[in-house]
């Protein structure tokens, strides 16, 4: 049985995975934006999972959603026979200007755009209410067999008022009932993390915390088991979070990450239980070994050594092919501008930026702070002498993907969106070279466009 465990890789090769990933839709024609193995696609499978175990799916049964945005689990659940209120908070508010409308919910028809549950069993099944996470309706309590959130607690404003959350939302479930959460937890550290803000990473101590709060009103958590793993895929890190990523471990503000499901159990019997506080215990301590233990195998923090304040000189780049003649119509235009690493040390893009790193970063030139005309929407923050940002290598099929980093002796590149949007049609000349952020501007890496607008 599914229990309350942090995201494996191996998870994704499993006969329930594959079972939820084909009724969600979760294959390479409905990806919208996400890698094929992400981590929401996890979440939203091993919380399915999860509750059909438990009997919870079964049809006339009655679920909440909380956070929803555009998930499918709703029309999911709806497709089972589910009586299901999806909720988020409202879109309309100042607290949701944050996220992107792409990100909320604003009613029913955002939740049900991939056909994963019939028209007829989705209108008669599906209801929607904006709802307040951190002030949950009291219209709701005591209504439903179960309840979710998938990767939304972590974004209420800090830990306390995820854990309330938590507890609080246990009020709607019926005796009997089921909630599952998904969320993040820290990989490395039980004590330093992100605590507020838009984003917080819980850690072991969180969790051991909860399952004590949760005893307090009669209901149990699953002990969290934290398995940050031993393979190829579950030692891969990113430096930079990206929406749909498919990295096991993600870098956050100097903390890795990555996302674990809770499950918790709201009794038949209402009185006050005893936790088994051996069995947190013993979780919790095995948890901070898992931690320990993941320090030593993962490549993540030997990589940190290996660039430290390293300051590039003169040859250590070479630039593929100087001159470069583009063409635009109408369309804006990706450009690789190719590079050969001649150092002996990993190089890094911006977004390792941290006390240690000097990373690369592209800049217009021969003066950096030169605007292009050329600028778009997606350069770096925005600025238009910062065409790009993230290194690129080639994978196995000759294209390029983005790297956080790039070995001695690897060629790599940066992408360039032109954009040609207000330019008259005609002949421009545009110079790029690479900069190591906090070292110097390196002109020996110039690379000249001859661009045609026609």
């Amino acid at each position: 049985m599914i229990n309350s465990h942090s995201l494996l890789f191996s998870d994704f090769r499993t006969t329930w995975y594959k079972k939820w990933a084909k009724l969600l839709k979760q294959d390479a024609r409905h990806l919208e934006g996400h890698a094929l193995l992400a981590n929401k696609f996890w979440q939203n499978a091993i919380m399915a999972q999860a509750l059909y175990e438990r009997g919870a799916l079964e049809a006339g049964k009655s679920g909440l959603g909380f956070g929803v945005g555009r998930e499918r689990l709703p029309a999911l659940f709806a497709s089972m026979g589910v009586d299901v209120m999806a909720t988020d908070q409202d879109f309309t508010t100042k607290k949701a200007k944050h996220w992107s409308q792409y990100e909320l919910a604003e009613d029913t028809n955002s939740l049900n755009r991939l056909s994963i549950a019939s028209a007829k069993d989705f209108q008669e099944r599906v209801s929607y209410q904006a709802a307040d996470m951190t002030d949950i309706p009291k219209s709701f309590y005591g209504k439903y067999d179960f309840l979710w959130s998938n990767c939304a607690l972590g974004h209420l404003g800090s830990i306390p008022e995820g854990l309330r959350f938590i507890v609080e939302s246990t009020k709607c479930l019926k005796p009997g009932g089921y909630a599952v959460h998904t969320t993040e937890v820290n990989v490395l550290s039980n004590n330093k993390t992100v605590d507020s803000g838009d984003t917080v990473i819980f850690r072991p101590k969180d969790f051991y915390r909860l399952s004590k709060m949760l005893a307090e009103v009669g209901c149990k958590m699953e002990p969290v088991v934290l398995n940050f793993g031993t393979t190829k895929d579950d030692l891969r890190v990113t430096m930079h979070p990206e929406f749909g990523n498919d990295y096991s471990k993600i870098n956050f503000k100097k903390n890795l990450i990555t996302q674990v499901l809770l499950v918790i159990h709201r009794p038949e019997n209402s009185k006050k239980i005893s936790p088994a506080k051996k069995d947190h215990l013993l979780a919790y301590l095995n948890n901070l070994k898992s931690q320990k233990q993941f320090k030593t195998k993962t490549p993540y923090l030997k990589n940190l050594e290996k660039i430290k304040r390293s300051q590039l000189k003169n040859g250590d780049i070479s630039v593929v092919k100087n001159n470069i003649e583009v063409t635009i119509s109408g369309k804006p235009k990706d450009v690789y501008l190719e590079f050969t690493n001649n150092s002996d040390i990993e190089l890094s893009a911006v977004h390792h930026k941290s006390d240690t790193f000097l990373p690369l970063n592209l800049s217009t030139s021969s003066s950096t702070d030169r605007e292009s005309v050329f600028a778009h929407n997606n350069w770096y923050n925005s600025q238009p002498n910062r065409p790009s940002s993230g290194l690129f290598k080639k994978d196995s099929k000759g294209k390029w993907t983005k790297a956080d980093y790039v070995g001695a002796g690897e060629d790599f590149s940066f992408k360039v969106t032109l954009n040609p949007k207000g330019i008259k049609k005609g002949r421009y000349t545009e110079k790029f070279a690479i900069v190591q952020e906090g070292s110097r501007h390196m002109p020996e890496t110039e690379i000249c466009l001859s661009i045609t607008v026609c």
